[in-house]
């Protein structure tokens, strides 16, 4: 739930509150986990016109395992964002400063993973602070 409104201030901040709000479990209607059209966000950013802007699905691994984890952001990004109807799509990926560092000596493989998924990839250490990999579209 900290590692959701983490996301959810870090839209705020970058975000147009002026004309965008902060919508909070954004889901697909009719559609479960594995199901073509499924997709779950976390937190985004929405204009007026009820269009999704940005979406962040927040993603707190359980794995330390740095190749394990990159084989597992993958499969997060496809289960969770490919479906979305979002203008931009982010993965953020709360970690601890160590793992952070260490994802940071794969900064190739994560580029790799944000531009197949057409997405961004934030990694996002205790503190708050991110590393972004990978751009919006």
């Amino acid at each position: 739930m900290i590692a959701e409104l983490i996301d959810a201030e870090h839209l705020i901040e970058t975000g147009d509150m002026t004309k965008q709000t902060l919508s909070l479990g954004e889901k697909s209607t009719g559609t479960r986990l594995g199901d073509p059209g499924h997709y779950d966000i976390d937190s985004s950013l929405v204009n007026a016109d009820g269009a999704i802007e940005t979406a962040i699905q927040t993603y707190r691994p359980v794995t330390a395992d740095v190749d394990s984890l990159l084989r597992d952001i993958g499969r997060k990004a496809k289960k969770q964002l490919v479906n979305s109807t979002a203008q931009r799509e982010i993965l953020s990926v709360h970690v601890e400063s160590a793992v952070a560092d260490a994802l940071a000596d794969k900064r190739a493989a994560l580029l790799s993973v944000a531009e197949h998924e057409h997405i961004q990839l934030d990694v996002v250490r205790p503190d708050g602070r991110r590393t972004s990999y990978g751009s919006l579209r």
